[in-house]
């Protein structure tokens, strides 16, 4: 592949399109990165002479963040447009580490479905969680209705997981500032605001635009989408 091909390949691409790109990470290792694209790609001269930074993580992550960052080079890695799992029906087997976002300094929210690793074929449960840091090293996945702990681990324990967000990433809310975007607070969604409520549970905003996304039970995650169809 040379200069002009890749350029040609980034050029396909734009700010919020969800890709996977593989590259080189900060330390000159190979590493694949899959989540939405946070910026403009960016000309870059490095070991491996003129390339492309991309930076590809969790949506609403500052682009300045170097692990987000993969540089692609002429020959060297490659960058494609990828569809966005759909929450509750993709589902993941892998450590906690690898979950985009986990990085951010806030409880991530997912879709659980249990204790993972190479005996769990698929997953068992279904409930909205959040993962929290407990401190030693330590992670609890706890459930959003209960606050039940679901699951304790390390950084490299497995679970099952699904994304919980409308553009197939888990998300991240800041403590008490829950639905600040939008000018109301979590006490006010405690009783339902009307017959689509009733019907298919309690709204969920997105965490960054405030911007109705679904709604959710205990059982299952509905996207806007699916109503309004």
């Amino acid at each position: 592949m040379s200069k002009e091909q890749l350029e040609a390949m980034v050029k396909g691409i734009k700010a919020g399109h969800y890709v996977t790109a593989v590259g080189d990470d900060t330390r000159g290792h190979e590493v694949e990165r899959v989540g939405t694209l946070l910026a403009p790609p960016k000309p870059m001269k490095g070991k491996n002479g003129e390339g492309m930074r991309l930076c590809v993580g969790l949506k609403g992550t500052d682009p300045e963040e170097r692990s987000t960052w993969t540089t692609l080079y002429p020959g060297r890695g490659y960058v494609q447009h990828t569809k966005p799992p759909v929450p509750g029906k993709d589902w993941t087997n892998g450590p906690l580490k690898d979950i985009p976002g986990m990085r951010a300094d806030a409880p991530m929210h997912i879709l659980f479905g249990g204790k993972g690793g190479k005996r769990s074929t698929a997953p068992v449960t279904e409930g909205r969680a959040e993962i929290v840091h407990v401190g030693d090293g330590r992670y609890e996945v706890r459930s959003l209705v209960s606050g039940e702990a679901f699951f304790s681990g390390a950084w490299s324990a497995q679970i099952w997981w699904s994304p919980a967000a409308e553009n197939g990433e888990p998300f991240y809310q800041a403590q008490g500032q829950e639905h600040e975007a939008d000018g109301h607070d979590q006490a006010q969604d405690d009783e339902p605001e009307n017959v689509t409520e009733l019907d298919y549970g309690k709204p969920v905003h997105h965490v960054v635009t405030g911007e109705l996304v679904g709604y959710w039970t205990p059982a299952k995650f509905t996207p806007i989408e699916d109503i309004r169809q």
